[in-house]
């Protein structure tokens, strides 16, 4: 470090503090130059304009002109990769130690708690496109998962707005980020000066109002605005030793007692050779500030940033990706050069008249697009075709089109929705789109590690604040409501995420039902699989009844699993003679049917996975009680029926199986006289 360095800004203290911090961030800033400018270019490519660019440019004066010109392969390949990418839903699941059952069932809700909080921020429908969208035109995209006051919330950064040192992020994991944004004056007052008994923090608020903007080169700022804002930075540094900071967090989770009460008195020498090593002190700093003054100092316990960030192809050397418009702006320059060329081509290719310079004719009587072109006195005006245009120079655009999407990997069924000519099938129109989509494997595993990252600072926030504000809870979007959770009521401490596994059935409508369609003709999944499977809207109601009687025994069993031992006989659910006990052969003879079979299913799942004895017994009586009744229906239907004797034949020829018995007579009525027998 040199002498008088303002690098060392994280351990500074005072009156000194703002000075270096500001001197570091303008370094930083200024030395970014370069990808601002390659920001500005390739948002240029994607909308085919200048205007509205990366920089706050005042548009007082502008005056709007045409600006996008044709075969803008820039915005077809973002636009076309974006729909592929961001319509897959990757959600974290959580995971803890196999053997602990009271953890796996907390664990199970915790996958359902971050569900709801990924619906509640509206991640897949709203956000996820956005930062897509920014990693293909800038390289990177940037979202920002932060605690605002009793509530998670995420917000999108500019990537041109968030700043590394070049050096540091040589070798991809930079310790500091500088992120730089425009705020309301006003908002900036009420976020960082307003005190908790309602009054203000006279530093703070001096630090806003007397604040400006950091005027460098970098960009022209609003100077007409009519509202009054000013920049705010935020400076993050991450722990200088990484490995006692994951060391520490561990301990922090096994023996929280035991770090608030233990003392250090090791000497934090000879480590692993006896000496007890000193405990670990985090130097992780988070600092907001202007440029009249800091506005908050806090530690930063966390080994990462608070924005996640995503990369379209990975850099070489740094922190910051290439993006799809960079890989393209190529092909793109040279179509807009051509289709300017061509463009002034046909504009001077049609009817020409070339009239005498001496001729008594004005130009302005020569209309409907018809070119004049001047030539010596003497002559007769002439009127003449002419074509500049030739085939080589129509086809050029859309050649370079073709190979600029060639070289990306996209076809152009996909980037024009059109599919390709003798190929009807469904199921070979998404075998064309698979392949495609292997070409963007890497970016698509990117995606998928992104909203992991995603999950992770969700379980953070939400854990820091039930710490602070005493509880959390979000709603979990079901089939026909919304589940209330609790995070007092799923967090499991040393729970990990993981992906969830994705679905082998094609994503195309048509191409899922032909797939479906050939496992039910090979017996492979009956009818009720096949509807659930298909999740056709249409199909909806006809769904919930094909499959409630199966659904409920789903229900039934699970709740046996979650329950606990002090609900005691409560926790017991018997089967009903309305469910699917039984099933019957070719001879009649009833055998288990869908309930006790997915009973023994969830029996041996839970026995692998360690489920206490009194959820395995509360499986095994609802498996006897099948049995049971399964074989009382049996055995009624072996039992023997008295069948009437038969008699001797009578006249007809038929066994006599005896008549009916006659009824009794009627009694006789007082004073009347018994009927006569015939003889």
């Amino acid at each position: 470090m040199q002498p008088n360095s303002v690098a060392d800004w994280p351990t500074k203290r005072g009156d000194g503090l703002h000075g270096a911090l500001t001197a570091v961030f303008q370094t930083v800033r200024e030395e970014s130059e370069w990808r601002l400018e390659a920001d500005e270019l390739h948002l240029g490519f994607y909308k085919q304009s200048e205007r509205y660019g990366v920089r706050g440019r005042s548009m007082r004066f502008a005056e709007y002109e045409q600006a996008v010109l044709p075969h803008n392969v820039c915005r077809g390949g973002v636009d076309t990769l974006q729909a592929k990418v961001a319509k897959r839903r990757p959600l974290p699941i959580a995971h803890t130690q196999r053997g602990d059952w009271s953890k796996q069932k907390r664990a199970r809700k915790m996958s359902q708690f971050l569900e709801g909080e990924f619906y509640r921020q509206r991640i897949f429908e709203r956000v996820a496109p956005m930062i897509v969208r920014d990693a293909l035109v800038f390289g990177r995209g940037h979202l920002c998962v932060f605690v605002s006051g009793k509530r998670i919330r995420v917000e999108r950064r500019f990537p041109w707005e968030v700043f590394d040192d070049e050096w540091d992020a040589r070798y991809g994991s930079p310790r500091n980020r500088f992120y730089q944004r425009s705020m309301d004056q006003s908002v900036a007052l009420e976020t960082f000066a307003r005190t908790e008994a309602g009054g203000w923090n006279e530093k703070i608020k001096r630090a806003i109002e007397q604040a400006s903007l950091f005027t460098t080169q970098l960009d022209t700022d609003y100077a007409t605005s009519t509202v009054q804002r000013i920049h705010v930075v935020d400076a993050y540094h991450l722990c200088d030793d990484p490995d006692a900071h994951a060391e520490a967090e561990a301990e922090e989770r096994t023996d929280d007692s035991a770090e608030e009460t233990e003392t250090d008195a090791g000497s934090g020498e000879d480590r692993g050779r006896g000496a007890r090593p000193r405990r670990h002190k985090c130097t992780g700093r988070h600092l907001v500030f202007t440029t009249a003054g800091i506005l908050v100092d806090e530690p930063w316990p966390y080994d990462y940033f608070p924005d996640v960030q995503i990369n379209y192809n990975e850099p070489v050397v740094g922190s910051k990706g290439t993006g799809l418009v960079e890989q393209l702006e190529g092909y793109q320059y040279a179509i807009n050069e051509t289709c300017e060329v061509l463009s002034e081509q046909y504009r001077l290719s049609g009817v020409h008249v070339m009239v005498p310079d001496n001729a008594k004719i004005s130009y302005q009587d020569i209309r409907n697009g018809i070119n004049v072109m001047g030539h010596a006195p003497g002559e007769k005006p002439q009127v003449f075709q002419m074509d500049l245009v030739n085939e080589h120079m129509r086809a050029r655009p859309r050649e370079l089109r073709q190979d600029a999407l060639n070289d990306v990997g996209l076809s152009e069924m996909s980037v024009q929705s059109e599919k390709p000519a003798g190929i009807t099938a469904a199921i070979a129109l998404q075998t064309l789109d698979d392949k495609e989509t292997e070409r963007f494997f890497m970016f698509d595993s990117a995606y998928s590690t992104w909203t992991l990252e995603i999950g992770r600072r969700f379980v953070d926030c939400a854990k820091l604040i039930a710490e602070t504000q005493g509880e959390y809870a979000v709603s979990v979007p079901m089939k026909k409501g919304l589940l209330p959770l609790k995070w007092s009521d799923v967090y499991v401490d040393g729970a990990e995420l993981k992906l969830s596994p994705t679905s082998f059935l094609p994503t195309e409508p048509a191409a899922k039902k032909q797939a479906l369609n050939d496992m039910w003709e090979s017996q492979q999944i009956d009818r009720a699989t096949f509807l659930r499977l298909l999740d056709d809207p249409d199909l909806q109601s006809e769904l919930d009844l094909e499959t409630a009687d199966k659904m409920v025994v789903d229900e039934m069993l699970e709740r046996m699993l979650d329950a606990e031992e002090e609900d005691g006989e409560a926790a017991y659910m018997p089967p009903s003679e309305y469910q699917q006990i039984w099933t019957e052969d070719d001879t009649g003879r009833k055998k288990p049917g869908w309930a006790p079979r997915r009973a023994q299913q969830t029996y041996n799942r839970a026995l692998l996975d360690g489920a206490p004895e009194f959820n395995l017994d509360l499986l095994r009586r609802f498996m006897k009680q099948c049995d049971d009744i399964i074989a009382k229906a049996n055995a009624e239907q072996m039992a023997p029926v008295n069948q009437p004797t038969a008699g001797p034949a009578n006249v007809n020829g038929v066994p006599d199986v005896g008549a009916p018995p006659m009824p009794a007579p009627a009694p006789a009525m007082p004073g009347a006289t018994p009927p006569v027998m015939a003889a």
